[in-house]
């Protein structure tokens, strides 16, 4: 098996989500808060890219659990 480099890795995709952006001549990212562990990583390595001013989230509250809603918020708020 195979051994990653979990900080080398995270800095790469940080990278690469800085560089794509640029590449579009986009002014930043939506993103889709769920609460689950996806959205929450992908919020953090973009927040992380591309600094809070250029990450919207968006709660995607549609037939979900509270507990999954106050996660999407929490992480939001931590986040900023």
């Amino acid at each position: 098996m195979r051994s990653l480099n979990i900080q080398e890795l995270g800095l790469n995709l940080q990278n690469w989500i800085k560089e794509y952006i640029d590449s579009a001549q986009s002014e930043g990212v939506v993103i889709g808060l769920s609460g689950g562990i996806d959205s929450s990583v992908t919020a953090a390595l973009c927040v992380n890219a591309l600094g809070c001013d250029k990450v919207i989230g968006v709660s995607l509250p549609c037939e979900s659990l509270q507990e999954d809603i106050d996660d999407a918020e929490a992480l939001a708020d931590i986040l900023g």
